[in-house]
């Protein structure tokens, strides 16, 4: 049978216990905490739980899958500065991230370049893109520089935009989008991302 002095101590070390665990868990926030835009607003974030979720925060990294050319490597340093030059996000390298940048080949296909990722509590927990050389390859250093900060703000939680009104956003979610770098629109929809 236990004392009572050990039955207070192992009371108050169950309570410090319970506080500790629910501060640490506690950081994600509901989906309502994030606004989630539209086709109206110009932007959209994936505020919901699962993939592709939003960053949550105000810096990523990224890495280089193995075998990277070094045109790909060039266009996501040059759309990750345009991101870090908004004052909003940090994106950079990191050799030791989690998050990394392909490079594959699909011609029967008409998709330049996509993005996945992993969410927990809404928040993404990793993230890939994925760029298609075989589309790429023959475009100009302009529109592959445009498409990597495109796939990028996927990285921050940013959405496609698909209706005609929005070509002029960064996001809007085809090569017939008449902008090369985000918009003021498209900065409205990270600062919601980063939350």
């Amino acid at each position: 049978m236990l004392k009572p002095n050990a039955i207070m101590y192992l009371t108050i070390l169950l309570i410090l216990c319970m506080t500790i665990f629910n501060n640490t868990t506690a950081s994600a926030h509901s989906p309502s905490a994030c606004k989630s835009g539209g086709e109206g607003s110009g932007w959209k974030v994936n505020c919901s739980n699962g993939p592709p979720g939003h960053l949550g925060q105000q810096s990523t990294t990224y890495a280089y899958a193995s075998g990277l050319a070094q045109q790909y490597k060039n266009i996501t340093s040059t759309g990750a500065t345009r991101w870090n030059n908004s004052g909003i996000v940090r994106i950079s390298y990191s050799a030791s991230s989690n998050n990394y940048i392909h490079q594959y080949s699909n011609t029967n296909t008409n998709t330049v370049a996509y993005a996945t990722a992993q969410t927990f509590n809404n928040h993404k927990s990793r993230w890939n893109i994925y760029y298609n050389h075989s589309k790429m390859n023959g475009r100009s250093a302009a529109a592959n520089n445009t498409t990597a900060t495109h796939e990028l703000g996927h990285s921050i939680g940013l959405g496609d935009l698909t209706n005609s009104s929005n070509r002029n956003k960064l996001m809007y979610g085809t090569e017939t989008r008449t902008v090369t770098t985000h918009q003021a629109a498209d900065r409205t929809g990270a600062r919601e991302a980063v939350k």
